[in-house]
Formats: structure tokens, C-alpha cells, sequence
């Protein structure tokens, strides 16, 4: 279930709840079983988030275990860099199912340079 802070604090069940927590425009909070897609969901936000121009050193992801950390981590690496090598509309395609969009070549360039920032941060 994922449940989205309104403004005036109030409380609502996202109709696309994969789609509602990645969007790095909301704050929310995700509670699930193992195996649910929390994993998935965290690494569409976070490539969501430097989509948008977020710096990867202002990131923070929290988990429980290392274990956790490098899966999530292994996960992020691995969308970032099959968008490097694809087409234009195949990226596009990936882009658009995370819910953002892009709709020119400069956006493509961006998302395909978005490997290699991540991987000199720190």
C-alpha cells in the first residue's frame, strides 16, 4: 500500500501506487511484504529524481541490511546503464514507464548521461 501526504495532511490511497511513490514530486511512505516491489519502486524514484536534476550526492536511501543497500544500488547501476545504450524509442518507452517523460533529444541525451553521474559520485 502506498499512502500520500496530502497538503493539508490528509491521507490518500494512490490509484498507481508503483507510479504514485516514485514520483519524486510526492512524499510517500511504502509498507509491503517481501517480494512486493518496494526495491523496484525506491530505484524508479531515485531515477526519477536525477531525471530531474537532483544531485546523486543529495540522495539518501535508507535500508535495514547492507544486503539491502547493494541490491538497491545494483538495481539503480543496472536501469541507468541499459538506458545508456538504448534506442531513442525504446528509451523513451523505459522513461515513460517510470512516469516521466521524454519528449525531445535533449532529454534522451540527459537520461542516457545519468550512468555516468552516478557512478562519479561518491
Amino acid at each position: 500500500m502506498v499512502r500520500d501526504r496530502l497538503g493539508g495532511g490528509g491521507v490518500v490511497t494512490a490509484h498507481d501506487p508503483v507510479l504514485a511513490a516514485s514520483d519524486p514530486a510526492r512524499s510517500a511512505w511504502v509498507a509491503a511484504n517481501a517480494g512486493a516491489g518496494k526495491t523496484h519502486t525506491l530505484a524508479n524514484r531515485v531515477t526519477r529524481l536525477l531525471f530531474a536534476d537532483a544531485r546523486p550526492e543529495r540522495i539518501l536511501c535508507l535500508t535495514f541490511t547492507k544486503a539491502a543497500a547493494a541490491e538497491m544500488q545494483r538495481r539503480l547501476f543496472g536501469q541507468l546503464g541499459r538506458w545508456s545504450m538504448l534506442a531513442d524509442a525504446e528509451l523513451a518507452r523505459n522513461i515513460a514507464a517510470i512516469g516521466a517523460e521524454a519528449t525531445d533529444a535533449a532529454s534522451l541525451r540527459k537520461a542516457r548521461r545519468l550512468f555516468a553521474q552516478a557512478l562519479e559520485t561518491p
